[in-house]
């Protein structure tokens, strides 16, 4: 919800506003049922305007074609893994490099890759495959496919 510009008010008005504000907070400290309708009100207000407008994920990124991409942090979360453990798999070459980056240089996953990982580590967890470098082939083998896919 956009905000209102602010207006200017005379010291007159200034004076008024201010005294009204403190027996305001005043009767807040005081009555324990004027501050619990006012919670009331304002989680109702929260929830029917503001709500709205909270983004759900910060960690899914559409560029300007209208492709979805996830983060590293957000891949690294479906993997229950940290991000710097991903990192780690990458510089040492267990994981191919994702193909997309952002403007800060933060690794993008496709949807696809991002499964092709999620499907990797469940069968490394579960002791399908045995070492990383299994992983990393069995990722390899499914990613040539994946990087170029646009959502």
């Amino acid at each position: 919800m956009p905000r209102r510009p602010q207006r200017e008010y005379t010291p007159k008005q200034r004076a008024a506003a201010d005294l009204r504000n403190e027996k305001r907070r005043e009767r807040y400290h005081r009555d324990k049922t004027y501050r619990k309708k006012l919670k009331k009100n304002f989680r109702r207000y929260y929830r029917d305007n503001l709500q709205k407008d909270v983004a759900v994920d910060r960690r899914t990124i559409v560029d300007g074609q209208g492709r979805k991409f996830l983060s590293i942090g957000k891949v690294a979360e479906l993997i229950n893994r940290k991000p710097e453990t991903l990192r780690k798999y990458h510089n040492e070459s267990f994981l191919p490099t994702p193909k997309f980056y952002d403007t800060r240089g933060w690794r993008l996953y496709t949807k696809s890759q991002a499964e092709l990982l999620m499907t990797a580590f469940k069968m490394f967890d579960s002791g399908k495959l045995k070492s990383l470098t299994e992983v990393g082939i069995y990722v390899r083998k499914g990613w040539s496919d994946a990087k170029d896919e646009e959502d």
